[in-house]
């Protein structure tokens, strides 16, 4: 597979709803909303971005649009937490470290804070670094694993019920109980991504 084959198929998913081609241009890249509950991919990605000079400002409440301003190529090192407690002393913590907060949240299962770091000769960051600063860590990471494993089998649990309700008594549906159920299926689902980008999150940083 070419180079430019590759980058098309790493940003066929990505929408651009501004943007402009001068040096202090922003643009605003936007992803499907379960993007975030994807650790690893949003380290990659953003570190790539940054690579080609596109240097990250901010992201949406949601975690679902990425502004960039365009700038120097760098070297830059993403990382995504999910502390247990996220007070002043944390950020404190970790901003004397280097480490720049660009995002932080509390969604379903857990809470997540977005770190960015630029790497220079005489200033070698890693994740190793963070990890090292951050040893409750992994027993974070099995919080929200779990925490995110029983969300979804609740969810689940009531969306079958519902379903089944549905089959057996077709008539006692109505928009209320449609909307209901679709909500519930969405929790389901945003349980299910968050589950599944945390185990895979997990066994990353083990293997770190």
């Amino acid at each position: 597979m070419s180079e430019n084959e590759e980058e098309q198929r790493n940003t066929s998913y990505i929408k651009v709803i501004n943007g402009g081609k001068g040096p202090n241009e922003l643009i605003k890249i936007k992803k499907n909303r379960f993007f975030i509950y994807y650790p690893s991919k949003v380290e990659k990605w953003i570190e790539e971005m940054e690579e080609q000079g596109f240097l990250l400002d901010e992201i949406n409440r949601s975690g679902n649009v990425f502004s960039f301003s365009r700038g120097e190529k760098r070297k830059t090192k993403c990382f995504v937490d999910l502390p247990d407690i996220i007070d002043k002393e944390y950020f404190r913590t970790y901003i004397k470290l280097g480490w720049k907060p660009m995002y932080n949240t509390r969604m379903l299962g857990g809470k997540m804070v977005l770190w960015v770091k630029s790497e220079n000769k005489s200033d070698i960051c890693c994740e190793k670094d963070f990890l090292n600063s951050n040893k409750r860590l992994t027993k974070n990471m099995l919080k929200v694993i779990t925490s995110n494993l029983v969300n979804f089998l609740i969810a689940f649990y009531f969306f079958v019920n519902m379903v089944a309700t549905v089959y057996k008594s077709p008539y006692l549906v109505d928009m209320f109980y449609i909307g209901i159920n679709t909500l519930i299926a969405l929790l389901a689902f945003s349980a299910f991504c968050f589950l599944h980008g945390s185990i895979a999150y997990f066994i990353k940083l083990k293997s770190l």
